[in-house]
């Protein structure tokens, strides 16, 4: 196997595209992050690092990092040692992974090894993808996108969000993250037959034809009355509708609730993706 660099995100994404768009869902990570950084300029002090490891004319690994951005892997196993090889004679530090299951362990052993690092798992989740939606029993209401208005009631569920899956944002941090969706129209909210917004669900990781939903949150006293269902089932409806042919989300592999609600509307799973820390020495 040989290893291929590339000096910029714009190289790397026309060496790249073909490979990772045969499993357009599954590596839709990598993909939606290089579509982000096109034409855009690197500086000399943050540096993407950026290669592929092939097998005659044939990627079998992509490796993707824009700091301070996570590493990206995606592609075959056989392909890690070389990676980290490259790493360490450039003096690249690691601190974080985002990669398939097998293939995020793998690098991790491997990583540990050759630096005498060590790493702790910081998420274990599971990607489902669907171009069919099948609705639930409808628990009455309507989906919306959110405006400046909501912008209070948002960040407040973005905040309690990030208490419930120890992601940590400050009441602050969660009200700009708000202002800053709601500007792109990112979210959007379930509202019961009384109009009252109960629900939500955001959009983020674009690839050329399928969309990502994130942030499906539903307060405490709204929960178990399907609106969290109904919230997801009409959005992935909606984009469907679009030139989007295919929804993928991710769900806590340990959360057998949000699980049991994807599967329920029609989402299958297609991978478990795991997010790794890694110590610096």
């Amino acid at each position: 196997m040989k290893l291929e660099s590339y000096s910029n995100v714009n190289e790397f994404y026309r060496a790249a595209k073909q490979f990772l768009m045969k499993q357009e869902a599954a590596s839709g990570n990598m993909l939606s992050s290089c579509m982000k950084q096109l034409d855009k300029q690197s500086t000399i002090h943050n540096p993407p690092f950026l290669c592929c490891v092939k097998e005659d004319k044939d990627i079998r690994l992509a490796a993707y990092m824009a700091p301070p951005g996570p590493l990206q892997l995606f592609g075959e196993e056989e392909g890690v040692e070389s990676v980290v090889h490259k790493l360490i004679d450039e003096d690249w530090g690691i601190v974080r992974l985002s990669a398939p299951a097998a293939l995020a362990h793998t690098f991790a052993e491997e990583w540990i090894l050759q630096t005498g690092n060590s790493y702790r798992v910081m998420s274990s989740m599971k990607l489902y993808g669907t171009a069919n939606i099948s609705f639930p029993l409808s628990c009455g209401g309507e989906l919306r996108k959110a405006t400046p208005e909501d912008r209070e009631m948002t960040g407040r569920w973005l905040y309690e969000m990030g208490i419930e899956n120890r992601s940590l944002l400050t009441k602050n941090e969660a009200l700009e993250k708000a202002k800053e969706m709601i500007g792109k129209d990112s979210i959007y909210l379930w509202e019961n037959e009384k109009s009252e917004p109960v629900s939500m669900a955001a959009l983020t990781r674009q690839t050329p034809s399928t969309m990502t939903i994130n942030m499906v949150y539903t307060p405490q006293e709204q929960r178990r009355k399907g609106y969290a269902r109904a919230c997801v089932a009409n959005l992935s409806k909606r984009l469907l509708e679009t030139d989007i042919t295919y929804c993928t989300l991710y769900a806590d592999g340990s959360n057998a609730a949000a699980n049991e609600l994807y599967s329920s509307i029609g989402y299958q799973e297609i991978e478990q993706y795991t997010e790794l820390s890694f110590s610096q020495r």
